[in-house]
């Protein structure tokens, strides 16, 4: 006699009519137009100073000897493959994230098995939705911010490492060695990244497993072993050497020092949150509203369904309107505006918690309450040991936040956990999409909002241009022309002591020395570069054109050359000049323009430098 099918063990593709496929295909759409719009947005927008650092890093990693992140050596193969194209680079960040983190999301709604045909094709639909909140990562400090950088490395290990963390934890001891090793190579990109998150991250995992009783001390050796040969091959690719690698490190720790000072931050800190009347109110009303519709949800009411239905068709149709550009909220611009993400777990929580208050619906002890802490917790790991303010760094890895909501409905009775885990999905998406509207419309250090960018501008080594503002503009174009006519040719060494434009040496065809960002405005900015430009050989530094500022806020005082023989009137003449107002700062600042100048050496011989390398 054949045994009894059940309805989840049934293939669904052999189970859905037509039309739920037709559904599944429509529910699909938002997501596309979200992806269609950021890749469009990845052509617009360019910041002088952390994308200069970023793009410096990744063009030629090799030239900076001194750097405690190693993001630029992983994303180099990626910039050489895509030609050098930094919008090709923005969309392919866009899209490894975003893959990575729906891996993530499908291997965590694996543990909620599908009662009917519908729920086994809903959940590829609702993987796809959670996982837009990954492109929270595109946001840094409330701005656009869409080049790959460190925190994108930190992140997407992150994504790898949980990934791994998430298929040992569902197999136990019966975990494949491939997760191990996966879990091993997520760590070490995340090192390579960000030393200070990696340590937090593996502390947050070792946690977990030990709680989960999933710690296999063999597959946690393998995943030790894996992460340690990937550090050895790195340092042979980086500096020829093992031990060249941690001298890199060490170097790159000192510099940090040196340039904080007595300003040095604390590792373990609580930053402040400033909650304005906008954040209130977001975060409260958000989770309010994942309190109702997950208590509706679980208790299977009628009104519930609707409710359900109504509000996931009108979430989905908002933000699809605002990716398209047809519909612009009057929502203006805050600070920590990506906190509301703490309202997902936090409303699914509330909402739980009144589901449970039913006494016939009392059970025993949250068994994924563990799980929706170890994602609570890991926004914070990736913070950790930032310079940046805590809060406002997490938010770059809010989908964990998203992900803790997720796991605190898997342990219902999965028909009902199905219609709260859809009101979840299409509030994560439409939230999202307006938290990435914000970002643009006050994108990091820069003039204007997106949407008013509107001239081109042409980037090195045949890569499709970037629309900017048209002050930016002028700007770039100004010091290309007079630069080009002063003989500036490609590839020529730079040393930018303007302490906050990196960008333009880039942008000018030219090569960054002593280090991708000599940042000013920092107790020991002048040390720092000091130390960086002793460890710069000295025919680089002789042939070097000199970029400063007149009265800028974070120059590097010039004088800093005469310690090695230079002097800026006698060994240089000015090539170009050009002037651009502040992006950043307070209002009135903002106002203000300041004058750059570039200035081409003419010393004739190199060989009577001092204090620099021979």
């Amino acid at each position: 006699m054949d045994k009894p099918v059940h309805s989840h063990t049934v293939a669904p593709f052999r189970r859905c009519a037509p039309g739920q496929l037709a559904l599944l295909a429509a529910g699909l759409i938002p997501v596309l137009v979200a992806l269609s719009w950021l890749l469009r947005m990845a052509h617009n927008g360019l910041d002088l100073t952390d994308e200069g650092f970023y793009l410096n890093n990744i063009s030629d990693p090799w030239l900076y000897g001194r750097t405690v992140t190693q993001f630029g050596f992983i994303y180099h193969a990626l910039f050489e493959a895509l030609g050098q194209d930094v919008v090709r680079l923005r969309q392919a960040g866009m899209l490894i994230s975003y893959g990575l983190a729906l891996s993530v999301t499908w291997l965590l709604l694996r543990a909620l098995p599908p009662t009917n045909a519908w729920h086994g094709f809903s959940k590829p639909l609702m993987a796809a939705l959670i996982a837009v909140s990954a492109w929270l990562n595109l946001i840094l400090t409330d701005g656009w911010m869409p080049t790959l950088s460190y925190n994108s490395l930190a992140f997407q290990g992150f994504l790898i490492t949980v990934a791994a963390t998430l298929a040992i934890t569902r197999k136990g001891k019966a975990s494949h060695a491939a997760s191990w090793v996966l879990m091993g190579f997520g760590g070490w990109l995340c090192f390579m990244a960000k030393p200070s998150s990696a340590a937090a991250l593996g502390a947050c995992v070792l946690a977990f497993l030990w709680v989960e009783k999933a710690i296999h001390w063999r597959g946690l050796g393998l995943a030790i072993a894996s992460a340690v040969v990937l550090l050895l091959l790195s340092g042979i690719v980086t500096d020829d050497s093992a031990l060249g690698l941690v001298h890199r490190f060490r170097a790159g720790v000192e510099d940090m020092q040196v340039l904080w000072g007595e300003r040095r931050k604390a590792l373990f800190r609580l930053d402040e949150i400033w909650w304005s009347l906008p954040l209130v109110a977001s975060v409260l009303g958000t989770s309010l509203a994942l309190m109702l519709s997950t208590w509706l949800g679980l208790t299977a009411r009628r009104l519930g369904i609707w409710l359900f239905y109504a509000s996931q068709l009108l979430l989905l149709l908002l933000a699809m309107l605002i990716a398209l550009g047809v519909y612009q909220p009057s929502i203006r611009h805050f600070r920590f505006h990506g906190l509301v993400f703490l309202a997902v777990p936090l409303g699914i929580m509330l909402g739980r918690f009144a589901h449970w208050m039913r006494k016939s619906d009392r059970g025993g002890p949250w068994p994924e309450a563990r799980t929706a802490l170890f994602f609570l917790v890991l926004p914070v790991a990736y913070a950790f040991g930032s310079g940046n303010n805590y809060w406002m760094t997490a938010i770059g890895a809010g989908f964990f936040w998203v992900l803790a909501g997720v796991a605190l409905l898997l342990p219902n009775r999965p028909n009902l956990s199905w219609t709260a885990l859809g009101s979840l999905a299409c509030m994560t998406f439409a939230l999202s999409v307006l938290a990435l509207h914000l970002s643009m419309t006050r994108p990091y250090r820069q003039l204007v909002p997106l949407d008013r960018n509107t001239v081109a501008i042409n980037l090195p080594n045949g890569s499709q241009p970037l629309v900017v503002s048209e002050p930016l503009a002028s700007y770039v174009s100004a010091l290309k022309t007079q630069s080009a006519a002063a003989g500036l040719m490609p590839g020529v060494p730079m040393l930018d002591l303007t302490g906050h434009r990196p960008t333009l040496p880039y942008l000018l065809g030219a090569r960054a020395i002593a280090l991708p960002w000599l940042l000013g405005g920092y107790p020991g900015s002048l040390a720092m570069a000091q130390n960086a430009l002793d460890h710069t050989a000295c025919h680089e530094l002789a042939h070097a054109w000199l970029l400063i500022e007149l009265a800028g806020p974070r120059m590097i005082n010039p004088a800093v050359l005469q310690r090695y023989g230079l002097d800026q009137e006698r060994d240089y003449t000015e090539a170009a000049r050009a002037s651009l107002r502040h992006s950043y700062g307070s209002a009135n600042r903002r106002k203000e323009g300041v004058v750059t100048v570039l200035l081409k050496p003419t010393l004739k011989n190199p060989a009577t430098l001092k204090h620099c390398v021979p």
